[in-house]
């Protein structure tokens, strides 16, 4: 069994990876980006080219460039090595469940509310074998769970 201070701080690089805006894409290679209604898959290159963060009220808000009003919608992005972000996000703010796969195939899902960690952050392996959970209320870790075994909150 894992001990609590290496699962803490693995959790933490999770969130860390999670909190920072990631970049990337459904096809590497092909940097046509796909945007239909509030969906948008593209990559990291194009991402950027397309859409900016700005503050507001104290929020960084996610804005396509050229817009008046926050990106509300999902982005999927993929880096040239594999790695994968799946986002959704209200009014400019990470919303619901984000997804940030790793190019070796190892995991993070987490809940947001506007903006904020809220609800539980799970790390899978490169196997999809759970190695840790932690719920957070409002952006605080409230407590670190026990692993599910069944696996049953896989977002793909």
């Amino acid at each position: 069994m894992k001990s609590f201070g290496f699962r803490l701080l693995s959790a933490s690089a999770a969130l860390i990876v999670l909190a920072n805006c990631g970049e990337d894409a459904e096809n590497p290679g092909d940097e046509t980006p796909s945007f239909s209604g509030n969906e948008w898959k593209g990559e990291e290159s194009v991402f950027a080219q397309e859409f900016e963060i700005r503050e507001k009220d104290g929020n960084r808000l996610l804005y396509l460039k050229g817009k008046t009003e926050p990106f509300t919608g999902n982005l999927q992005r993929q880096k040239l090595d594999g790695e994968l972000w799946k986002e959704r996000y209200r009014a400019g703010l990470k919303h619901g469940l984000q997804l940030k796969r790793s190019a070796n195939g190892a995991r993070v899902e987490a809940s947001f509310e506007e903006g904020v960690l809220h609800g539980d952050v799970v790390m899978f392996d490169r196997h999809g074998v759970e190695g840790s959970r932690m719920h957070y209320v409002r952006g605080t870790l409230a407590r670190l769970l026990p692993r599910e075994e069944d696996n049953s909150t896989k977002l793909e």
